[in-house]
C-alpha cells in the first residue's frame, strides 16, 4: 500500500481508499438462502453471523444460532459473534456459554466479552479472572482492562490496579484503555503528578475554528442529511437517543465531506507538529508509524447524546461541528455541551477529576488524545446538530471499532 507522507509532514498517512465496498446488508438475503440450503456449512453460518452483527441484527443471530452455542464442534469465531449478540440483547447466560467455549479455544477477543457477561450475572470473581486471563493472552485486548478496572475499584483495590497498569506499560502496552485506566486510578490514589502528565488539557486539548468557505458548512450539512447511508444509531456505539449515523465517511462521503476530511488531515498535522517538542510523552514517543483516518457523521436531536466513552482504537480523535442549532431560551446551560474528564469506571469512585465543558459552535474543530474520556448532553431541540467525528488510528487497527 502506498503512503501519503511528505518530508515536512509529522504524520505518515496510509493512502485513503478510492473505492467503497458493497454494503454488507446487500449480501444478507443471499447468505440467508445459502445457510437454509446447506445448514451443515459452518463457513456459511459464520459469514451470516458476521454480516448480521455488522448490520445490527443481534436478535436474529440469537434466534437463529443460539442453540448452536452448545455445539462442541462450533468454531471459536462463530461462538464469539453469537456470544456478543447475546450480550447485547440481554441474554447473559447464553453469552457466557458461547464465549466460554470460544475462550476455551484461545480466541483472544472472547475473554473481554466473557468477563462482561459474567459481570452482568454478578459473578464478579469469575469476571475478574476472565479479564485477567485476557490480559495475559494479549496486552492489546482493548476492552478487557475496563472490566478489571471496574472490579478492582469497586473492591477498593486501586493500588493493585495501578501495579497491573504499570506492568502492562513495562511490557510495551500503550494506547487503548490503558492510559484512561491509569488516569482514573492515579486520581483515586492521589498521584497528582501522574494524573497531570496523563490529562494535561493545556498541552493536548485543542479547540480552533477550521477555515472553510462562507457557505461550506450549510452545504455540507445538506449533503450529509440527504446521504443514503444515514441510518439509525446502532446499539454498539456510545450515542444514545434520537439521531442518525453515516459510517466510514472517508469512503462513503460526498465531495464536500471529502473536502472537509482533507482539511482535518492538514489541521491534525499542525496539531502534531506543534507538539513534537514533547518528545518524551508517550503520545508522541509511541505514536504509530503509519495511520489512517476513520470518520463518521452524526446527527443528534432532542434527547440524543453521547455516554461517557473513549476511542480505544485511536491515537488522536476529534470532532468538527457542521451545524449547531440554537438552543431554546430557558434551557439549562449545559444543553448540548461536550464534557471531558476521567472515565467513571466504578460507581463508588469519587474522582477529583479535571473536567471541562465546551459549548459547540458551527465551524469548531476539537482535537484531543483518543483516551480522553468525553460525553455530550442532549440538545433538547428538534433541529439536528450535525457533526463529523474521526479517529487517527494505527493503520492496523480495525476500521470501524466501537466509539
Amino acid at each position: 500500500m502506498s503512503v501519503l507522507a511528505e518530508a515536512t509532514s509529522p504524520i505518515c498517512w496510509e493512502a485513503p481508499a478510492t473505492a467503497r465496498s458493497v454494503p454488507i446488508a446487500d449480501f444478507l438475503p443471499g447468505l440467508r438462502q445459502a445457510v437454509a440450503a446447506a445448514p451443515e456449512r459452518a463457513d456459511l453460518k459464520l459469514h451470516l453471523a458476521k454480516a448480521l452483527f455488522h448490520t445490527d441484527g443481534m436478535a436474529e443471530i440469537v434466534s437463529r444460532f443460539g442453540l448452536a452455542a452448545a455445539d462442541n464442534g462450533a468454531a471459536a469465531e462463530f461462538l464469539y459473534y453469537v456470544g456478543r449478540a447475546a450480550l447485547l440483547t440481554g441474554e447473559y447466560r447464553l453469552a457466557c456459554t458461547a464465549l466460554e467455549r470460544a475462550a476455551a479455544q484461545e480466541f483472544g477477543r472472547a475473554f473481554t466479552y466473557l468477563a462482561a457477561a459474567l459481570a452482568r450475572l454478578d459473578r464478579a470473581d469469575e469476571a475478574l479472572q476472565a479479564a485477567l486471563q485476557g490480559l495475559r493472552h494479549s496486552a492489546s485486548v482493548f476492552d478487557t482492562l475496563p472490566v478489571v478496572a471496574r472490579t478492582l475499584l469497586d473492591r477498593g483495590e486501586a493500588e493493585r490496579l495501578w501495579v497491573l497498569c504499570v506492568e502492562l506499560r513495562e511490557r510495551g502496552a500503550w494506547g487503548g484503555w490503558l492510559p484512561a485506566v491509569m488516569a482514573s486510578t492515579a486520581a483515586t490514589l492521589g498521584r497528582e503528578g501522574e494524573l497531570a502528565r496523563l490529562v494535561d488539557r493545556s498541552r493536548w486539548f485543542s479547540a480552533t475554528e477550521l477555515a472553510v468557505p462562507g457557505n461550506f458548512n450549510q452545504q455540507l450539512a445538506a449533503e450529509l442529511l440527504a446521504h443514503k447511508s444515514m441510518s439509525a444509531l446502532p446499539p454498539t456505539k456510545a450515542t444514545r437517543g434520537a439521531g442518525g449515523r453515516i459510517n466510514q465517511l472517508q469512503l462513503a462521503g460526498g465531495p464536500l465531506a471529502k473536502d472537509l476530511l482533507a482539511r482535518v488531515r492538514a489541521a491534525a498535522e499542525g496539531y502534531v507538529r506543534e507538539r513534537q517538542v514533547f518528545s518524551e510523552d508517550p503520545l508522541i514517543a509511541q505514536r504509530p508509524a503509519r495511520v489512517a483516518l476513520n470518520s463518521w457523521a452524526l446527527t443528534i436531536r432532542d434527547d440524543g447524546h453521547e455516554a461517557w466513552h473513549i476511542h480505544p482504537f485511536g491515537w488522536i480523535s476529534g470532532v468538527y461541528y457542521v451545524a449547531v442549532p440554537q438552543s431554546q431560551s430557558g434551557r439549562e446551560a449545559r444543553s448540548g455541551v461536550i464534557e471531558f474528564g476521567l472515565f467513571p469506571f466504578s460507581r463508588s469512585q469519587r474522582l477529583p477529576s479535571p473536567r471541562w465543558r465546551v459549548t459547540p459552535e458551527t465551524g469548531a474543530l476539537l482535537l484531543f488524545p483518543s483516551y480522553y474520556a468525553h460525553r455530550t448532553w442532549p440538545t433538547g431541540v428538534t433541529d439536528p446538530r450535525v457533526c463529523v467525528a474521526f479517529d487517527i488510528r494505527p493503520s492496523e487497527a480495525p476500521p470501524d471499532g466501537p466509539q
